[in-house]
């Protein structure tokens, strides 16, 4: 989902912005305003269209929407707004699941090193370490129950996902019928 988001911040500039005051009331004064709040919008994105679109070169792509990043996120920018997108950075940074994901891959490559595991051989390396050990806890945070075969799917599921210059890989062994993994760096 982090990729889906931009964030946005309004900072009133006081320390307690809730106790602020208007003179008008903007639940009543929008609607009453409609006409002339989306004219304005539209005649922004009108000039910016037919100025040429100037600027998009200098933005970098906006995967999947696309459409609204040439249009929208592009006049933004062009009005000197600053770029929506650049707060995808913080948004990813703070991404508690990609945070997980970096420290299971970690913990098997400080493990493991690039040498291929099995699910069942994970869970045993793990119930090997001392408790408390980084593997301990990453799979213990993939799959709490430690079963091979749910450490399996989620071992499947996040193949070939590169998270902190690490990412995992897989094979099957049809001779032993079982998936082997392996985390290399990338």
């Amino acid at each position: 989902m982090t990729r889906r988001a931009v964030m946005c911040r309004m900072d009133a500039g006081i320390e307690n912005p809730e106790g602020r005051s208007f003179d008008v009331d903007l639940k009543a004064w929008v609607p009453a305003h409609r006409v002339r709040l989306v004219a304005a919008g539209l005649t922004i994105l009108r000039a910016f269209v037919c100025a040429g679109r100037p600027g998009l070169k200098r933005l970098a792509p906006f995967g999947s929407f696309e459409e609204w990043s040439d249009l929208i996120r592009g006049a933004l920018v062009w009005l000197g707004e600053p770029d929506p997108c650049l707060t995808i950075k913080h948004i990813v940074a703070d991404d508690p699941v990609k945070a997980q994901l970096l420290a299971f891959f970690k913990a098997i490559y400080d493990t493991m090193g690039d040498q291929p595991f099995t699910a069942r051989s994970l869970i045993t390396a793990g119930r090997d370490d001392p408790e408390g050990t980084d593997l301990t806890d990453a799979i213990h945070a993939a799959d709490p129950k430690g079963n091979p075969v749910t450490l399996g799917i989620h071992l499947k599921a996040h193949q070939n996902k590169i998270v902190g210059g690490l990412t995992l890989r897989s094979k099957y062994d049809s001779h032993q019928k079982v998936w082997e993994y392996w985390v290399m760096k990338k």
